[in-house]
């Protein structure tokens, strides 16, 4: 029953766009991160200018997905080594996503490698079902994302509409792994994408009817 439901919203959103005669080519939706697991931090408000932004956007043939440390240099205890995201999970419950996963965008000194049995710390409150996980090459602190740093996922066969309808329902949901927080860098937390259905919703609505007007 759970399975058909999910469906049924995909079914829903993939429904909206064509009901507005809308095309996802070059469509994109960005999404913030926030603490989920702060028990390695001494200073909680370190987190505070910790900046982290997913892009999902619809490419041919699949979906791209970026993962961005938008961290300030200068800001408190933020420098151009430090906050680093050493670990990205991927959950998709709704299999919007598929395996066929690859990295086509990073800059030099950034490396990722696929580990699904990587760990999340604290992915249990918060029921995180990690399906793709991708962890920096040691050493980790220094090849992952610094400040400034991306990199981009591609997910081949991936359709956009879908996966925003899963990202609206809250099936689907990224979390990061971040570590060299604080004055000394030796703490660490983790984030994720928490999207309200109801306000994702909405916006999803008024961005179609905008769009309808244009037309």
């Amino acid at each position: 029953m759970k399975t058909m439901h999910r469906k049924a919203r995909i079914a829903l959103a993939s429904g909206m766009m064509a009901l507005f005669g809308l095309s996802s080519v070059n469509a994109q939706t960005s999404l913030d991160f926030v603490p989920f697991e702060t028990g390695g931090v001494s200073n909680v408000a370190d987190l505070d200018y910790i900046d982290l932004e997913a892009l999902i956007v619809s490419e041919p043939g699949g979906v791209s997905i970026s993962i961005y440390n938008n961290s300030t240099i200068g800001d408190p205890y933020i420098t151009s080594t430090q906050p680093t995201v050493t670990k990205i999970f991927f959950e998709d419950r709704d299999g919007v996503l598929g395996n066929d996963v690859s990295i086509v965008g990073s800059i030099w000194n950034v490396s990722f490698e696929r580990n699904d049995s990587a760990n999340l710390p604290g992915g249990n409150s918060i029921s995180f079902e990690v399906d793709t996980a991708f962890v920096a090459t040691p050493p980790p602190t220094t090849n992952g994302l610094d400040p400034a740093e991306s990199v981009v996922f591609l997910f081949s066969g991936s359709v956009y509409d879908a996966l925003v309808a899963s990202i609206v329902s809250g099936d689907f949901r990224i979390a990061l792994h971040v570590q060299q927080i604080g004055m000394n860098g030796e703490d660490s937390a983790a984030f994720v994408t928490v999207p309200e259905p109801g306000s994702a919703l909405l916006g999803l609505l008024g961005t179609l009817l905008l769009l309808r007007r244009r037309r």
